[in-house]
């Protein structure tokens, strides 16, 4: 790991840092925590006194780090890291702002001393008291910004992202970063979807529904910079996700997300047979939020795979559903669909919002019986 973008903007001279030293521990030994809550902890903690001293204690160290050239580990100075080390003991330091500051800036203690990380890294996280390892790791999840391989398998190995996926956190930014950070290393291939022991097979299989929109969103998110890696990937999540979601289809959340899904068609380049019922699958729970993308990716695929379009067309108005935002796009997917040879599906779209009492595709189903007939009289 490097050191980052971590140090102070407005850095004061060196000979100053062993008074900074001095003050910055009496102010961790005297100053209070006004921190009692969860909710939004990670701004609280960055804000309140004591997590500024703590936050200003790491800046020093990484400042003293710094001017001294140290390029081997440890990079941290003794009297610091001995008062943090006596704070693990959470009897000692109860503080949530403590626990926050160490799990936000876990890469730079990492960067500061690797071996003392990796040895106190279960002291960091304690597993044997929920309140702080749910703010130890709410911070890192929330703070961190990014995901740094050798603290991805540490963490993983000692299975703090695993009891993440259970944990349920009062920021919502912390279950999407958490699942950020394994979509990431299912991407990078640190993570293997097949293997029942895998973070991403437990939370595509066993987490929330918020859990499994997060994925949904992470992976659409990338679909101006897809690379062949990551269109790799997306098919065989994307039928996991299908299998998962389908069995709770009555459930209004697993229909917000397998509607979500649609989206990906966004992520690829043409539409084999297993995606076009994954595809199928979504179609008909299409809701309002999606419709816009989706009809714009409809579009984009229609001249190229007519009869895979017509069929997801289908499913979607069959089930009652249908999109009316962006009417000049429906239009144009409707007279591409006849112009393609998919009169009988084109027919039964309009037919269908006609009977609904939509009818701007009126024009469009005139323009071409019109044709038909102009054609059928010059024959």
């Amino acid at each position: 790991l490097s050191l980052h973008d971590a140090l102070p903007i407005y850095a004061f001279d060196a000979e100053f840092l062993p008074h900074v030293e001095k003050i910055l521990l009496i102010l961790a030994e005297r100053t209070k925590s006004n921190l009692t809550e969860m909710g939004d902890l990670a701004m609280a903690a960055l804000n309140s006194p004591k997590g500024c001293v703590f936050l200003a204690m790491i800046d020093y160290s990484l400042r003293v780090a710094k001017l001294c050239g140290k390029d081997e580990d440890p990079r941290w100075f003794a009297p610091i890291r001995s008062d943090f080390d006596k704070r693990l003991n959470r009897m000692i330091e109860p503080s949530l702002e403590f626990s926050m500051i160490l799990g936000g800036h876990l890469s730079y203690l990492y960067y500061l001393d690797k071996k003392w990380t990796i040895e106190n890294i279960n002291r960091i996280f304690p597993n044997d008291n929920d309140v702080h390892w749910k703010a130890a790791f709410a911070g890192y999840l929330i703070l961190s910004r990014n995901v740094y391989k050798e603290l991805y398998f540490l963490l993983r190995e000692h299975g703090h992202d695993a009891k993440a996926i259970d944990t349920t956190f009062a920021n919502r930014q912390a279950t999407g970063n958490l699942v950020r950070h394994i979509s990431i290393g299912y991407v990078e291939e640190w993570e293997d979807l097949g293997d029942k022991t895998s973070l991403i097979y437990k939370m595509v299989e066993y987490g929330g529904v918020d859990h499994l929109s997060e994925i949904v969103l992470f992976f659409w998110r990338l679909r101006e910079k897809l690379t062949d890696k990551i269109k790799s990937k997306v098919k065989p999540i994307w039928g996991a996700l299908i299998g998962r979601l389908s069995q709770s289809k009555t459930n209004p959340e697993c229909q917000r997300v397998i509607s979500n899904l649609s989206t990906w068609l966004s992520l690829v380049d043409r539409i084999d047979n297993q995606l076009l019922e994954y595809l199928k699958v979504s179609a008909p729970y299409i809701q309002k939020t999606d419709e816009y993308f989706f009809i714009e990716y409809l579009l984009r695929h229609v001249s190229i795979e007519p009869a895979k379009i017509s069929e997801i067309y289908l499913e979607m108005v069959n089930a009652g559903v249908y999109p009316d935002i962006k009417q000049e796009n429906v239009e144009e997917i409707v007279g591409t669909l006849y112009d393609e040879g998919q009169r009988e599906a084109a027919d039964r779209i309009c037919n269908l919002y006609g009977e609904k009492g939509i009818d701007f595709l009126r024009k469009v189903f005139e323009k071409h019986r019109e044709d038909d007939l102009s054609r059928l009289k010059h024959a």
